[in-house]
């Protein structure tokens, strides 16, 4: 697993001290991506998944494509601290079920309601309000607009 060498600490310096405080109209992009890479690779940076996790919460609706919010809660589900146990994050998901809530049919495609509901579960988060919003999403679908990858 790859620690925080100098080109994470680096980004993590970058983003704490840019300044950002609320989540405007291409915050939530930004984001997601870096959590993700962090996440990915394993690194644990407390003060910005807590910094972000703080942006992402003031997120509106029309800010926040259905895609990020899959991203970003993916990135916080799989997240670990050095200790090796995982970071929770309650408030940030229930703000995120929200702005899924509000999201069009058109808007959360198959992977993105399988990217949302595994971090939900992954988490133990079980809004049933977004189980049952991210279902109907998929029931609306014609079987043609699912790819078999989706559904696995």
């Amino acid at each position: 697993m790859i620690r925080a060498g100098a080109i994470f600490r680096f980004l993590s310096r970058v983003v704490l001290e840019s300044g950002i405080e609320t989540a405007g109209e291409s915050t939530s992009r930004h984001a997601a991506d870096i959590l993700n890479s962090f996440a990915r690779c394993g690194v644990w940076d407390e003060a910005l998944f807590r910094r972000l996790s703080s942006i992402m919460r003031t997120a509106c609706p029309e800010n926040t494509p259905a895609k990020d919010i899959a991203v970003i809660v993916n990135a916080y589900s799989q997240a670990t601290t050095r200790l090796g146990s995982t970071f929770r994050d309650t408030s940030l998901f229930l703000h995120m079920a929200r702005l899924s809530l509000l999201k069009t049919d058109d808007e959360l495609s198959p992977r993105v309601v399988a990217s949302i509901v595994n971090a939900f579960a992954r988490v133990g988060v079980w809004d049933e309000r977004i189980f049952k919003r991210m279902s109907l999403a998929i029931r609306n679908k014609r079987p043609g607009e699912v790819s078999l990858r989706d559904v696995a």
